[in-house]
């Protein structure tokens, strides 16, 4: 067999993962362009449509640059599109086409092994969360393409003869983390702390230190570019002189970081307010409590299963048939970690693979102080994809002699599954909040009316105390005239809850069953609400309530109070319309039809 055939080439790994993260990202781009997906970045509360305004405010040079808000600015501008969904969408997965070349790269300059680089390749191109995330509007795959960029950066300088241009450029790569998210400076740092260890170090060992100092200037030199253009960016934009891309609020960040639980039951998260006992237990033995914390919060990370946060894998993988068949963090995560144990235990490769080490923690130490949602971890897929490569390469290694037993990497791997089984969810866990933003996803896409009420009814059912779920489906009944079961759920919620909303909304429904009455009686037991929409909301309906209580003065006189709250067209139209039906009334009561 000839020697330079294309399997034996050192270009294989880097055609068939290309070939794999392609034909991958074509199907699900397939399965997308016709879900309700398109239309996530619509839907209030979801970060996809914070993203967008972002997007739309860089670009109207209102707010400071990111790489994010500068791609969707370029997209915006060549595309025509105020809001360029598909282009940000096709753009994402192109990025995940180059995040698993990159992967490949770095496999092979640390391993110098075909079979890892093509593993880790491989199994970055057909990641299920990552191809999910690039499908949406968030910037995680984007974070996470940039990160292993900036590892790649720091691995060009080990070539012997790197070219000043390679150098310049690939100092340059090295701050794009921290243009994409605040906590991407740290990745930045970690990664500029290791290349000064590494010149350092090859200064001691080489003849001409001289060497070290010529890489160290153009490899910087780099990076101090690329923060001039973001300077320069943010100055002829939007006229200030910054480099962060934002500042997150770190009260918040640290308070959230102690004190918020994942509660599977319910939302996506709560903030845990502890019983009087908890908290002696806490003041009694703040450290302990604390390490117990920070101990879960490390094991959330490197534990297959996702802890879903906007998006939530397991739910819309059932959405986009495809994403079932691609690989999933139950197959990825122990593979990557049991690699990661077996290169502690060698410390020749743990000292060869430092710059993965740095760049885990840098990754790990912001979700460390926050929490380990699956949509933050996503970027630690560079770290697991690298280590199952190298696992099962070393695996198959022990396997090829015969006088070398396997066992302690099967130990390794069965001590791993043992635990992640013991620490398995009883069940899938979906949550209420999914099957609401697909339906109100669906009736953006004009959906069928039984399928969106499906979802909200499942959204319901998963979660009976949940405010937004019973707001959703009564407003969708009520829309489709169906007052009376809007009604039942409505009186349900407010049988165990004093929410002045959704009284409102019973009101509403009260009076579409014909007992306006009751309704009446209801909203003037109510306190006057403290946000304009609902303020407006209450004051309409007491003018519905006595115009159908043929109280023409009072009616108007509340229309009225509505409409000085009124902002937007479609609130004045409403209010017009409601008036008219009074006068109406007045001019001809008896043949006035309802």
């Amino acid at each position: 067999m000839k020697k330079n055939l294309f399997f034996h080439s050192r270009f294989f790994p880097y055609a068939i993962t290309f070939f794999l993260a392609i034909i991958a990202r074509l199907l699900v781009f397939g399965y997308w362009q016709n879900s309700p997906f398109t239309e996530y970045h619509l839907i209030n509360g979801l970060d996809m449509k914070t993203h967008i305004e972002f997007g739309q405010a860089f670009a109207r040079g209102l707010i400071k640059f990111s790489l994010y808000r500068g791609i969707f600015g370029v997209l915006s501008a060549l595309t025509g599109n105020e809001i360029p969904i598909y282009g940000i969408v096709l753009c994402q997965h192109l990025l995940g086409v180059g995040l698993s070349l990159a992967v490949v790269f770095i496999s092979s300059r640390l391993t110098g092994s075909k079979i890892s680089s093509t593993i880790s390749g491989c199994l970055t191109a057909l990641y299920g969360p990552l191809i999910m995330y690039e499908s949406f509007t968030l910037v995680e795959s984007l974070y996470t393409f940039t990160g292993a960029m900036a590892i790649s950066a720091g691995l060009l300088l080990h070539k012997r003869l790197s070219k000043k241009i390679i150098l310049f450029l690939s100092g340059f790569l090295l701050l794009l983390p921290a243009t994409v998210r605040f906590s991407g400076i740290l990745v930045s740092a970690f990664l500029s702390i290791w290349a000064v260890l590494y010149l350092f170090d090859f200064s001691q060992k080489s003849k001409n230190p001289n060497t070290a100092l010529k890489k160290a200037f153009f490899f910087f030199l780099g990076t101090f570019a690329a923060a001039l253009c973001v300077l320069a960016i943010n100055f002829f934009r939007s006229g200030v002189i910054n480099f962060f891309p934002g500042t997150p609020r770190v009260s918040y960040v640290l308070r959230a970081g102690s004190e918020m639980k994942i509660n599977p039951a319910g939302d996506e998260l709560d903030l845990f307010a502890p019983d009087s006992s908890v908290f002696v237990e806490y003041k009694a033995d703040p450290f302990m409590k604390k390490t117990q914390v920070y101990v879960s919060k490390f094991f959330d990370m490197i534990k297959p299963y996702e802890i879903a946060n906007n998006l939530n894998y397991y739910f819309i993988r059932n959405q986009i048939p495809f994403l079932k068949w691609l690989i999933g963090p139950m197959l990825l995560i122990p593979l990557g970690v049991s690699g990661f144990l077996v290169s502690i235990a060698r410390f020749r490769d743990m000292k060869r693979f430092s710059i993965i080490f740095f760049y885990f923690a840098s990754i790990a130490l912001p979700m460390l102080v926050f929490l380990p949602l699956a949509r933050y971890r996503i970027a630690l897929l560079p770290f697991f994809a690298f280590f199952a490569g190298y696992y099962v390469k070393i695996l198959i290694s022990y396997l090829r002699k015969s006088q070398e037993r396997p066992m302690p990497l099967l130990l390794c791997l069965l001590t791993y599954v043992i635990v992640l089984t013991w620490s398995a969810p009883s069940s899938l866990p979906l949550r209420s909040e999914d099957f609401l933003a697909y339906g109100e996803a669906l009736e953006h896409k004009k959906g069928g009316e039984n399928e969106i009420l499906n979802a909200y009814v499942a959204s319901l059912c998963l979660n009976p105390d949940s405010a937004s779920a019973t707001m959703h489906l009564s407003n969708f009944l009520m829309a489709k005239n169906n007052f009376s079961d809007a009604r039942k759920v409505l009186d349900a919620y407010c049988q165990k809850h004093n929410d002045p909303k959704i009284k409102i909304m019973l009101a509403s429904s009260m009076m579409g069953t014909g007992d306006p009455a009751g309704a009446l009686e209801i909203l003037r037991k109510l306190p006057l609400p403290q946000e304009r929409k609902a303020q407006l909301n209450y004051f309409y309906q007491l003018g519905e309530c006595m115009r159908l209580l043929d109280d023409a003065d009072k009616a108007l006189e509340y229309f009225s109070h509505a409409d000085k709250l009124a902002e937007t067209a479609a609130e004045k139209e409403a209010i017009a319309k409601a008036r008219d039906k009074v006068y109406l009334r007045r001019a001809s009561p008896a043949t006035r039809k309802e």
